[in-house]
């Protein structure tokens, strides 16, 4: 997520101070926090798919099992490579 974030920052002066408003949780952010997010990720789709992967990830430590995680992993991983970043 960071160096996705890091090379659109070099692009647009608009992203600087924003570090941790995409490396944080949603749920750690504040609600002006959250707003600048949902802001950001429509206006640069390519961080917008980088934040979603990144969310997406989040949810293999809730996997009922290795079957589970591996399929999930997987599928992930693909999504990630069809993003191409």
């Amino acid at each position: 997520m960071n160096k996705v974030r890091i090379d659109e920052r070099k692009e647009h002066a608009a992203l600087k101070n924003h570090k941790y408003t995409f490396l944080k949780n949603k749920a750690a952010l504040s609600d002006k926090k959250r707003q600048v997010l949902e802001e950001m990720i429509t206006l640069y789709p390519t961080l917008g798919v980088a934040y979603r992967l990144k969310s997406l990830f989040n949810d293999l430590w809730t996997m009922s099992g290795k079957p589970a995680a591996d399929t999930f992993l997987n599928d992930w991983c693909a999504q990630v490579w069809k993003a191409k970043i």
